[in-house]
């Protein structure tokens, strides 16, 4: 159950990526994996919930006047395949706080209700996660820097390249993701509403 990426999902995107991929699912192998999801999505709703109402109002604020100083002109991406290195020079650049934000672990990965609940969340919730990595055995904490790309996979409903990690039997039905050249029009409109809504905050 650790490690998840879906782990901040809420629960009206968590039934969008069910309905959409029923088929696909082993609802036998795979049962306590998704009973596990469908109770943080209920947790994350009613998280985001209270978020909506402590800062709901501020951040629309923010946004009406596009209160984003703090982003660069010269944005700097970090692309590159799985295991080549990308990890470490992300997390080298955000050693430089004096030039570049970056989503914490925490704030990507519940990115509905960071806002107010990430002082307690990051000691509460401090289970679903492991000390490193299991794939590369890379330090892993909720205060390290982690791709934006894991908060628009939860926000977006599953409009992500992230969503193979999910589906590998269907990952060629992902493929539109990556560019989104040939994605269909949902998926574009979600994905671009998500990353908007997860980029770094100062």
């Amino acid at each position: 159950m650790k490690n998840n990426p879906l782990c901040g999902i809420t629960l009206p995107a968590w039934l969008t990526i069910l309905r959409r991929r029923w088929r696909q699912i082993d609802w036998v192998a795979y049962g306590p994996r998704l009973a596990f999801i469908t109770y943080m999505a209920c947790l994350n709703t009613f998280l985001s919930a209270i978020e909506f109402v402590l800062n709901g109002r501020a951040v629309r604020a923010a946004e009406a006047r596009q209160e984003h100083a703090w982003q660069s002109e010269r944005p700097v991406f970090v692309l590159g395949h799985p295991r080549t290195g990308t990890t470490l020079l992300h997390g080298m650049l955000a050693l430089d706080k004096e030039r570049f934000r970056y989503c914490d672990t925490f704030a990507a990965g519940f990115p509905n209700a960071f806002l107010w609940f990430e002082g307690i969340g990051k000691k509460l919730l401090a289970g679903v996660i492991d000390e490193t990595r299991p794939m590369d055995n890379m330090k892993l904490s909720f205060d390290l820097p982690q791709e934006e790309e894991l908060a628009t996979n939860v926000l977006s409903a599953g409009a992500s390249p992230y969503m193979p990690l999910f589906f590998m039997r269907n990952a060629a039905d992902f493929e539109p993701l990556y560019s989104f050249d040939d994605a269909s029009a949902e998926d574009k409109v979600k994905h671009r509403m998500a990353s908007t809504l997860s980029q770094p905050q100062p």
